[in-house]
Parts: C-alpha cells; sequence; structure tokens
C-alpha cells in the first residue's frame, strides 16, 4: 500500500467505491471516508481496484449521488420484466438504459424521442427508412414513433439509449 503525500487535503467522494467505479485505484481522502468504507485503510492509501460495486456503496452512502454510470457495470444489469433493456439511470424525463440484443433487433417505435451512443461493436442502423453504418462512440437519434433498428450487427454490439421529453417527442 502506497501513502500519497497531502491526500488528506483533498476533497472527494467514497474514493473506495469510486476505485471499483473506474477501474483504477484512487486515493481514500479523509479519516471519515477511511473509517465508512473500511477502517482498516488509512486515509491518503492507494487502493487496488475492486469489483464493481454501486450497489453497495449507494447503501453505505445514501446520501451520495451517482453520477458515472461505467458500461461494465451496466452490461450486468438484467433487462426489466417486458423490456429488451436494463434500466440503469432516471432523472425527470430523462432515462438511461444499457441494450445488448442477440441476434436479431425485435424492437417496435417508442412514444418518446430516443439516443443511442455505441458502446461496441458495428453494424447497420435503420431509422425512417434510411441505412447507415455504425461503431463505438457513434450517437444515433430516433424520434419518437419513428421505425428504426439495429441490422447486420457484430455479436458483441451494445449501446446506450437514452430517452427524453415528453411523449410524442419534442418536435
Amino acid at each position: 500500500m502506497t501513502i500519497l503525500p497531502n491526500a488528506n487535503r483533498l476533497r472527494s467522494k467514497c474514493s473506495k467505491h469510486l476505485a471499483g467505479w473506474f477501474g483504477g485505484a484512487k486515493p481514500l481522502q479523509s479519516p471519515l471516508q477511511a473509517d465508512r468504507c473500511n477502517p482498516d485503510i488509512r486515509a491518503g492509501a492507494r487502493i487496488d481496484a475492486a469489483p464493481l460495486r454501486p450497489a453497495r456503496c449507494r447503501a453505505q452512502h445514501p446520501r451520495m449521488p451517482r453520477h458515472a454510470f461505467p458500461a461494465a457495470e451496466a452490461a450486468t444489469a438484467p433487462n426489466e420484466p417486458g423490456r429488451l433493456s436494463a434500466r440503469i439511470f432516471g432523472h425527470g424525463t430523462f432515462e438511461a438504459r444499457w441494450y445488448a440484443p442477440q441476434g436479431t433487433d425485435p424492437q417496435t417505435p417508442h412514444t418518446r424521442d430516443e439516443a443511442y451512443v455505441v458502446v461496441r461493436g458495428t453494424g447497420t442502423f435503420f431509422c425512417a427508412g434510411m441505412r447507415t453504418p455504425f461503431g463505438p462512440g457513434d450517437l444515433l437519434w430516433v424520434p419518437a414513433h419513428a421505425e428504426h433498428r439495429f441490422e447486420d450487427f457484430s455479436p458483441d454490439f451494445a449501446t446506450w439509449v437514452i430517452f427524453y421529453g415528453p411523449e410524442g417527442g419534442e418536435g
């Protein structure tokens, strides 16, 4: 374990659990955090990346808002009953979901505008009669009620799905 100089002067959220979220070692920032997370770890100590533990962190720190949602964590979330995707986060009209179809994409038009941010994989995106190739990092937008689907996609394909705005779309 390495001790970092001046670590107590820094400010952060629960660094022990952020290490698991971001996949890297993060320093603990205060004795209070060290006591709350693990009394055996001193302030300023670097910890190795741990398995993803967002639920545990939220249970231990209920007032700590969550601002990061790693794709590796989202990929392990189960789909909601009756849905093709897993709900990861929602706030107001904003809803983030994880979608990783296998084989074919059976989705139908939705009642709200949506955007996709492709995390991995390649293929062709069909929307409103047009086809376009896609790959990691691409942003795809779909207006409410538009016919759309992913076609000829690679087996590793996965994407964030963002629903937002009122029913019927903003346009």
